[in-house]
Order: structure tokens, then C-alpha cells, then sequence
């Protein structure tokens, strides 16, 4: 829903960020891509990743 309502808005592209002991698997099967993972602070085995997605 959120997707329809974008592109009738003429959004072209979402990007979103998460945590690797969040849910990136879940935002790659809804088509996601990574672009960038840095680690998150001092800690150990943590990553922030960037996601973004073409929808128009």
C-alpha cells in the first residue's frame, strides 16, 4: 500500500536503514537492495545497513 500510494505521488525510489540484528532479510524479499553496511559503533558484530528500492 505504502508503494502505491508513492508512485502516485511520482516517487521513484525508497531507501530505508536497519540494523543487522533487525530485519534486512525481510526488506530484501520485498525487493530491497543494500547499498552500504558500516559498523554501528563499538559494537561488536553490529552493522548499520542501507537499503533502497526502485518503484517507478
Amino acid at each position: 500500500m505504502v508503494e502505491k500510494t508513492l508512485k502516485l505521488e511520482h516517487v521513484t525510489q525508497i531507501s530505508l536503514e536497519t540494523y543487522s540484528f533487525q530485519a534486512p532479510d525481510f526488506y530484501k524479499k520485498l525487493g530491497f537492495e543494500e547499498v552500504a553496511r558500516i559498523d554501528f559503533l563499538d559494537e561488536e558484530n553490529v552493522k548499520k545497513i542501507f537499503l533502497k528500492k526502485h518503484i517507478g
